[in-house]
């Protein structure tokens, strides 16, 4: 059995290999090419919630042109995907004492735990969170059954 401790070392690690690289030329050359960190903050966050008729997804994209975020559902895999380029993040004269922010490229793949109609999926931007409502397939919504007395 593995303890809880192992899994919060785990968490832990993506810290601790940025750390190693901090300071030296290696960290200032990833940072100034706007690749991504090693940090566990680098990927999109994403919470998914449900009732009886729909899935509602809502996504954390701050600083990130809504329209320029490119989404697909295929199956019961929904993938939110985005190329950008943070042009205030970079430049000949930004020399970074820390970085969190590494740029507003991302790529998240989400499995759907119920079939989605595809053609009634709406999504939505304000304030740097995207609101996705996938509607149920009639298939998947639950039904009451009525018991007859006898």
């Amino acid at each position: 059995m593995l303890s809880l401790n192992f899994f919060r070392e785990l968490e832990q690690l993506p810290r601790e290999f940025d750390s190693v690289f901090r300071g030296t030329e290696l960290d200032r050359l990833l940072n100034r090419s706007g690749l991504p960190c090693f940090t566990a903050s680098s990927s999109l966050q994403v919470n998914l919630r449900e009732d009886d008729d729909n899935i509602y997804v809502e996504a954390l994209v701050p600083g990130v042109d809504p329209t320029q975020i490119e989404m697909t559902m295929l199956e019961d895999t929904l993938t939110l995907a985005h190329v950008g380029q943070d042009t205030d993040l970079e430049g000949p004269d930004r020399r970074w004492l820390h970085r969190e922010r590494s740029g507003s490229d991302f790529h998240r793949t989400i499995k759907i735990p119920v079939a989605v109609d595809t053609d009634k999926i709406t999504a939505a931007a304000r304030h740097g969170v995207l609101s996705l409502v996938l509607p149920k397939a009639v298939a998947a919504k639950p039904k009451k059954i009525v018991i007859k007395a006898q």
